[in-house]
């Protein structure tokens, strides 16, 4: 509890006047009278008690954790014990070392022992009439075997004491030297560095090792030339957008120091000590709980709501339409049917692009496979193409303005999104400089909140597909994913209909973080009526939509070779597709190639980021001088198949196509074989109107009668197909 800091200053003596307070063991007292050994107080919270009285020894050694406060009023009274109340963080010793604990504890008792024979002697003194004299007394005491201190160490551990106010736990943690523990020899500069790097890479779960942070740190502080930002200069606010840069290895350190109003805050600092980022570490790992007020404390909300809540900072520090745009998948919880047999189960994968300055759906796209690279690369076609067409087409009623290239795109951390060939495309986008290009951002592992927004209309949009479509999924109990699965009816184009409309739908809401305004609303007021500059959608900018092939290729004597295949154009061979070096006649061009996987018989030729030429494979060419669509699934299956059947890898091509001969011919005799069951029927019924039952046999017969010897050859291979 408290003591007053006065208390101790003058003989207890002098507070024991008449009609003063004094707060001891959790009640306030009002002094009635006192002679030289007793004091008569009453009680004054509890007016009905009788006046009492207790000797003036009780007050100066109290036998509780309750020494007394003493003031000449109430309202003085009160404004000390707030004052000397401690904090109640003081109080909480469970991350203090054992020693400190066992030496605070020492020091408590040793000087409660030395008030307590004062107080006695003092006592006895006075009663056989004698003068005490305190220092005497004192310096006799400390000499005594169970104390054995000086005068000095006792005059310490009374201001310990009283400065703490008694609390065992608060004097433990002053002697860890809080003002400097864990940072005492960095500067202000060099300990934002460390604090920065802490939160944005080390306190996330798992946690790296301290010496991965700490090489991170030193190669940070190697690439920006030993500067780093001040906060003392940057009045209270840290930009983290310069943060960011900073600790951007892609980006050179020269780029910042050429933007004046980013060099202004940076200064050189000292090489970081390895010990020195590791205390730093300890301090903040033996004070979990107070991480955030830590940093919070030091460099403002900011710093904190910026690495913890990256997209709603960014929602609030955007400024305009497209310049942060946040990626994200979703599967959706409802079971569609294919579209021959409506009765093969599938799920889709919901790709989407969403504005953080509008909120606005950007672009997006729905497709059978999971996350992939193909995804994010159509989302960011559909992106940038206007939905007008789109929506008349299907004849959705109302608007969707929303187009253009994003300026930094924000990804989650899966394998498909750190493709070459997205980072391709984001550059190619620009083409050479006349449009924007995209910066990707990725964000960081285990920080789910940094898609919060992304998520919410996720959540929105799960609500809704559970409430109105047929085969949605409702939990994740056995029992519910059965009946999701038997009524399951819709088909792909249904559920891409559906999205299509609830987008459209959302974009002309109101939203109460837009003051009410839709989507639409908001991003046409951020574009101020000027459309966003896109290239024109030609063929060859779909073409940058494609996926990148991870090797370049070259120009052999048949063409260029991929999956097995040759590919070639009239433009091969000539100056616009040249197969040597023009300067380097022993060097061959080096082509970059993109393809669709949806169909490997056409690729387009890149050369030097500049879009050449499509080239066809020769393989897949048909009679009629068209060209045969194969998938790239169909191409490993049709590998694997022919592998399986004993035939070389480089026939792949000639057994799809006689799998595709033998479908067509067993298609042909499916209809024919329909046709016969039908007149049969048909004849049944003019000779028996009463019947109406169809000959089985008869059908089995016509259908026999078609069938040819190849029956078991093509059971062979479907048999083949489905244990593939």
């Amino acid at each position: 509890m408290v003591r007053s800091s006065l208390q101790y200053e003058k003989p207890v003596e002098s507070y024991l006047k008449p009609n003063t307070f004094m707060h001891w063991q959790g009640h306030t007292y009002r002094i009635l009278s006192r002679d030289l050994r007793v004091v008569t107080i009453e009680d004054i919270s509890s007016p009905e008690t009788e006046s009492q009285t207790i000797g003036v020894v009780d007050l100066v050694v109290p036998e509780g954790e309750i020494p007394p406060v003493y003031a000449p009023t109430l309202e003085k009274l009160s404004e000390k014990l707030q004052k000397l109340q401690p904090p109640s963080e003081r109080s909480a010793d469970a991350d203090l070392p054992q020693s400190l604990k066992d030496k605070a504890q020492l020091m408590v008792k040793k000087y409660k022992e030395i008030e307590r024979l004062l107080a006695e002697e003092k006592d006895f003194v006075e009663k056989a009439g004698d003068i005490f004299r305190r220092t005497e007394t004192l310096e006799a005491i400390c000499q005594l075997g169970e104390i054995d201190i000086s005068v000095a160490t006792y005059y310490n551990y009374r201001d310990r004491y009283r400065e703490y106010s008694g609390d065992q736990a608060a004097i433990a943690g002053s002697f860890r030297r809080p003002r400097s523990f864990g940072h005492s020899r960095l500067a202000d500069a060099q300990l934002h560095l460390v604090d920065s790097a802490i939160v944005k890479y080390y306190m996330r779960q798992p946690r790296l090792r301290k010496v991965s942070l700490y090489e991170h740190i030193m190669s940070t502080y190697k690439r920006t030339h030993g500067l780093w930002i001040d906060p003392g200069q940057c009045e209270g606010r840290v930009p983290q957008d310069l943060v960011d840069q900073l600790f951007d290895e892609k980006l050179p350190m020269q780029a910042i120091l050429d933007n004046p109003e980013k060099k202004r805050w940076l200064v050189p600092i000292k090489e970081l000590r390895r010990t020195w980022v590791y205390d730093r570490i300890n301090a903040l790992e033996q004070r979990p709980d107070e991480g955030k007020s830590i940093i919070v404390a030091r460099y403002g909300e900011e710093m904190w709501e910026y690495e913890q809540m990256i997209f709603d900072h960014f929602a609030h520090i955007a400024t305009r339409p497209l310049q942060y745009v946040f990626a994200d998948y979703c599967l959706l919880k409802v079971f569609i049917v294919d579209h021959e047999t409506r009765s093969e189960l599938d799920r889709l994968w919901l790709t989407l692009l969403i504005d953080a300055y509008s909120r606005s759906v950007v672009g997006w796209t729905l497709t059978y496979e999971q996350p992939c690279i193909d995804a994010i690369q159509d989302a960011l076609l559909n992106a940038i193409t206007p939905k007008d067409s789109e929506l008349t087409r299907l004849g959705i009623e109302g608007e969707w303005p929303c187009y253009g290239i994003p300026l930094q795109l924000s990804l989650d951390n899966a394998w498909s999104n750190h493709s070459h060939s997205l980072e391709s495309l984001a550059g190619l986008i620009s083409m050479g400089g006349e449009y924007s290009s995209i910066d990707l951002v990725f964000r960081k592992p285990y920080k789910a909140r940094q898609g919060a927004l992304i998520e919410r209309f996720f959540r929105g949009l799960a609500a809704v597909i559970k409430e109105r479509l047929k085969g949605a999924i409702q939990s994740n109990h056995p029992k519910d994913i059965h009946n999701a699965a038997e009524e399951a009816c819709l088909l792909f184009e249904d559920v891409y209909r559906f999205l299509l409309e609830e987008i459209v739908a959302y974009q002309n809401r109101p939203h109460s973080e837009l003051q009410k305004m839709t989507p639409n609303q908001k991003w046409e007021q951020g574009m101020q009526s000027i459309p966003p500059a896109v290239p024109p959608l030609t063929e060859e900018v779909k073409r940058y939509f494609w996926r990148e092939y991870h090797q370049t290729r070259t120009f052999q004597s048949k063409g260029i070779g991929l999956f097995n295949l040759h590919y070639w154009s009239p433009k091969l061979g000539t100056s616009k597709a040249p197969k040597f070096e023009r300067n380097r006649p022993n060097v061959k061009v080096q082509y970059a190639i993109r393809y669709d996987p949806e169909d490997i018989s056409c690729i387009a030729l890149f050369r030097n980021g500049l879009y050449v030429d499509d080239v066809k494979a020769k393989e897949l060419r048909l009679s009629n001088n068209e060209y045969r669509s194969v998938s790239l699934w169909e191409r490993e299956l049709s590998k694997d198949l022919a592998r399986s059947d004993g035939s070389a890898l480089r026939d792949w091509v000639a057994y799809l196509n006689s799998i595709r001969d033998m479908n067509e011919t067993r298609t042909v005799e499916k209809k024919a074989a329909q046709r016969a069951a039908k007149r049969l029927k048909s004849g049944s019924s003019s000779r028996s109107k009463s019947s109406k039952s169809v000959n089985v046999q008869s059908v089995n017969e016509a259908v026999n009668q078609i069938t040819t010897p190849q029956d078991r050859e093509y059971q062979s291979r479907l048999a083949r197909f489905a244990a593939h």
